[in-house]
């Protein structure tokens, strides 16, 4: 880029040299190296183009009857092929290194995690209950469901049977998680005797390991016969619970009867 100064505006604008222009002034550069070539023996050194001062207008272009508009710095490709121009060699982009190879994991037994306590759910109302359902149809009257003490009798029945849904529920969230601990620790048994038998020179570490492994299965399955046992007993008591409260409302429909019949009669 040099400066060049446009005819009849009086400014400077540096612009990209025309491929004319180009050639015109390396056919110069040709003539002046001619004229002044050094003896044979010492070749001439390679010159670069000199650029010409900004106050220097290049060479009088072919005349336009208008006046030449500011030309924006924006190279403009030759129309012929110019003389070949050194360019600046882009660095090459390093590569990315390869990642490295990663290790494969490897799984560790974590213990299964303890079950969470379920969110107390709404409370059951009579009607929902298919077992007190039964027994409220078959009141011979209607009016008898409004009776204190049969209304509160049905709610303790209610809540009995709420309760025993509750340890239903939970007996099978423990009898899942104590299987399935139990599995675990029969399974890191398992392991421990394989390695026992096929290792022999880790014959005395790998039984020690195998027969803890043992003991902390015992104590699992023990733990695990124990509450479910507990809890079974605990739902058979309920179940004890609600033959009797159903017996006393019975007893209590009967009266019932027995009361209305001798109002009857007085009447």
């Amino acid at each position: 880029q040099v400066g060049i100064a446009e005819e009849g505006e009086g400014i400077v604008e540096t612009r990209m040299l025309r491929a004319s222009e180009v050639q015109e002034l390396m056919g110069e550069l040709e003539t002046q190296r001619e004229t002044s070539a050094a003896p044979p023996t010492a070749p001439p050194p390679a010159a670069a183009p000199p650029t010409p001062p900004a106050s220097t207008p290049p060479p009088a272009a072919p005349p336009s009857t208008q006046p030449a508009e500011p030309k924006p710095s924006v190279p403009i490709q030759p129309e012929t092929t110019p003389p070949p121009v050194k360019m600046a060699t882009p660095e090459p982009i390093p590569a990315a290194p390869p990642p490295k190879p990663r290790m494969p994991d490897i799984a560790a037994r974590t213990p299964s995690p303890a079950a969470t306590p379920a969110m107390p759910a709404a409370k059951p109302t009579p009607s929902s209950i298919p077992e007190i359902g039964s027994i409220l149809s078959t009141f011979p009257d209607p009016a008898y469901r409004q009776d204190p003490q049969i209304i509160g009798i049905v709610n303790d029945l209610t809540n009995l049977h709420t309760e025993m849904a509750q340890f239903n529920s939970d007996l099978d969230a423990v009898r899942g998680r104590l299987e399935s601990e139990v599995r675990d620790y029969w399974n890191v048994a398992e392991v421990k005797r394989i390695h026992f038998e096929s290792i022999e020179e880790q014959l005395r570490l790998a039984k020690q390991e195998w027969n803890d492994s043992i003991k902390v299965y015992q104590q699992a399955e023990k733990r695990m016969k124990n509450e479910i046992s507990s809890r079974e007993k605990r739902i058979k008591d309920i179940e004890k619970r609600i033959q009797k409260t159903e017996g006393t409302i019975e007893k209590r429909v009967k009266d019932l009867d027995k009361e209305k019949e001798r109002q009857a009669v007085s009447q």
